[in-house]
């Protein structure tokens, strides 16, 4: 099966140091039949407490990819992650392929663990490197980097992290997004399509911070606004 580049690696995972190699190992979830990940959100942390989450992966065989100017198939040979930026102080990774290499169409996994001592809500930066071939034998490495997820961290005396670096009432991240946004908003924010028609979705809040489920919306461009504000949101 096809997908776009960036549609690939849909995956949750995050570190700031690999644990050592007593660290419990994750087990990888049968449930997950297609190409994809499990679970879809992170599920919230909390302040001095334990955080254990084991996230099941599973890489597609193929994709397209630009190539000389030209959109070529690729055939996946292997995903490797290289690193995490922007975790909550306190967690660390273990995958159960030392190496954190991933290979198409078979269960593996990446544990989450540790005890976060900050609270806040941590975007993702999750870079890898995928390793293709094109025409059908020539190599081809490609980078990327994730940008989809977040752990929300609750308790302590901080207040969850706020997004909003320049003075405005309404931001978002990610953006683009494909299964979830985090909209820091003084009030409760809707999306609506580009010819103004609000979508229903679930949303869930904490503090300031408002979930939008975009996980149901077809990929395009639509905006998200409050009493105050509006601003584009990219689905993909």
């Amino acid at each position: 099966m096809i997908r776009k580049f960036s549609w690939i690696f849909a995956i949750a995972i995050a570190a700031i140091q690999p644990f050592t190699a007593n660290a419990q190992v994750c087990t990888p979830d049968q449930n997950l039949t297609t190409p994809g990940f499990l679970p879809a959100i992170l599920p919230d942390g909390q302040v001095n407490s334990a955080y254990n989450v084991g996230i099941t992966i599973k890489v597609f065989k193929d994709t397209e990819i630009v190539q000389s100017g030209q959109t070529v198939l690729a055939t996946i040979d292997s995903m490797l992650l290289i690193s995490i930026l922007g975790l909550p102080p306190g967690l660390g990774y273990q995958c159960l392929n030392s190496r954190c290499s991933f290979v198409p169409s078979t269960l593996s996994c990446v544990n989450i663990q540790g005890t976060p001592t900050q609270s806040g809500l941590f975007p993702l930066k999750i870079p890898v490197k995928v390793y293709a071939k094109v025409f059908g034998a020539v190599p081809i490495t490609q980078p990327d980097t994730l940008r989809n997820f977040a752990i929300n961290v609750k308790g302590g005396t901080a207040s969850m992290l706020d997004l909003n670096q320049n003075g405005l009432e309404l931001s978002i991240y990610p953006n683009p997004a494909t299964n979830a946004v985090w909209v820091n908003s003084s009030t409760l924010p809707k999306i609506t399509s580009l010819s103004g028609v609000e979508i229903n979705v679930p949303i869930s809040k904490e503090g300031n911070i408002y979930r939008i489920d975009i996980s149901r919306i077809p990929t395009g461009l639509y905006f998200i606004a409050n009493r105050h504000q509006v601003t584009k949101l990219f689905i993909d």
